[in-house]
């Protein structure tokens, strides 16, 4: 054990500059169950290392080389493993919570092709295998994942922008709420995986399969229907709402708001593809609008207090100075929504009891959304996508922060007091 902590110290002396200090070499080496929790190994050749069963958590793996190694039952939740080799590597019944595999190779292992380091393993090829992993909100954004064996896995959440999948084998597996735009999904296999919420906008899906997959509320290219080969699989039951349909829609909703719900009927959207309308100051207080489809819907100046909008298509929607306090965004799609001055902060004194009821913006992704002086005062952004957004002038005092994700976002004189900031992302 002591040569093992001399070698930790000599690569910390590499990683950090110093004159004669070698990086961690641990070809073949067995550290099944070890608790390596918090090392920085980064750089490190770790090639077919055994970490059967090890503690990984926190462990940094940047740009270490850990090709066809072995890490089943690994815990590596919050492993930074960016730009990683890990070609052919086992994480089969890994907990990945939260991991980073930003960049990271994970294709298929050409185990003949390594000269001298293969040993008996040399001439078989080996694909990496992800199966029955554990991978809530982990970040494969541009990982190469080619032939992939990821079946019955847990990938909730989990970020794969721009991925390459192409030929993966991702049967059985749950991929709710997952980002896969823009991602390489050729020719990969979705048979049985749950894609409820997922966003594949811009993804390439030639030849993927998607038999018996669920796609309900899932974010699709415009268009994507239309073609053979997904109209069967993709079984989305929208409903085209025609100008006077909505017309009637608010009248019955503002009798059944004045009457305390005697008179009228609640306006109900779900599954309603309202895309481009022009709702301008409508009156749609408590309306839900679960898995609906409003892109490039204008609702400038709405009422849209405690309307349920989780999962729904709001992409391009124009939402300045919208009331949508105590609203509900859980995994709502808002990318390069217009939020100017909109209200998303707490509604106050709500039932009998009195109480304020914050908005929940839990997973919701604001990417590239405008939200100048927007008000989030203690809203729920949990996990949520603010990157790339404009919070000029916002207002996120007192928010709850766990997991947001703030890269790239502009934040001149944004408030944040009483948040808790050290949980988010690209606020450091």
């Amino acid at each position: 054990m002591k040569e093992l902590e001399g070698a930790f110290r000599l690569h910390a002396a590499y990683l950090a500059g110093s004159a004669g200090a070698t990086k961690l070499l641990m070809i073949d080496y067995d550290m099944s169950e070890r608790d390596l929790s918090g090392r920085d190994l980064s750089k490190a050749d770790l090639t077919r290392i055994g970490l059967q069963q090890a503690l990984l958590t926190q462990t940094k793996f940047r740009n270490a080389k850990l090709f066809a190694a072995d890490l089943s039952g690994a815990i590596l939740n919050g492993a930074e493993m960016t730009e990683a080799d890990l070609r052919g590597a086992i994480f089969r019944g890994a907990q990945l919570d939260g991991a980073r595999f930003a960049g990271a190779d994970l294709g298929q292992a050409n185990l003949s092709s390594a000269g001298d380091d293969v040993g008996s393993l040399s001439g078989r090829r080996r694909r990496t295998d992800l199966s029955s992993v554990k991978a809530h909100g982990a970040d494969f954004s541009g990982a190469q994942m080619q032939d992939a064996l990821v079946q019955k896995s847990d990938f909730t959440d989990a970020v794969l922008r721009t991925a390459n999948l192409e030929g993966a084998n991702l049967r059985d597996s749950n991929f709710s709420g997952a980002i896969l735009e823009g991602a390489n999904l050729t020719e990969a296999t979705f048979q049985g995986v749950n894609l409820q919420g997922a966003v594949l906008a811009g993804a390439a899906l030639g030849g993927a399969v998607f038999d018996g997959a669920d796609v309900n509320g899932a974010i699709l290219d415009d268009g994507i229907l239309d073609k053979a080969q997904f109209n069967e699989a993709f079984k989305l039951d929208y409903t085209i709402w025609s100008d006077t349909q909505i017309a009637e829609a608010l009248e019955l909703h503002q009798a059944w708001q004045a009457s305390q719900g005697k008179r009228g009927r609640r306006a109900d959207f779900r599954q309603a593809d309202l895309s481009g309308k022009t709702l301008n100051a409508a009156q749609l207080a408590l309306a839900v609008a679960t898995v609906a489809k409003l892109n490039r819907t204008q609702l400038d100046c709405a009422l849209l207090a405690m309307v349920d909008f989780s999962t729904a298509d709001l992409r391009h929607a124009m939402l300045a100075h919208a009331d949508l306090r105590g609203t509900k965004m859980f995994r709502t799609h808002l990318h390069a929504a217009d939020l100017t001055g909109a209200k998303l902060g707490p509604l106050k004194m709500v039932g009998a009891a009195g109480r304020d009821l914050p908005s929940n913006l839990e997973r919701a992704r604001f990417t590239k959304a405008k939200m100048i002086g927007a008000d989030l005062q203690r809203a729920n952004l949990t996990g949520a996508d603010l990157t790339g957004a404009d919070l000029t002038d916002a207002d996120l005092r007192g928010t709850k922060l766990d997991d947001a994700n703030f890269a790239g976002a502009q934040m001149e004189r944004a408030l944040f007091d009483g948040a808790n900031v050290k949980a988010a992302k690209g606020l450091s």
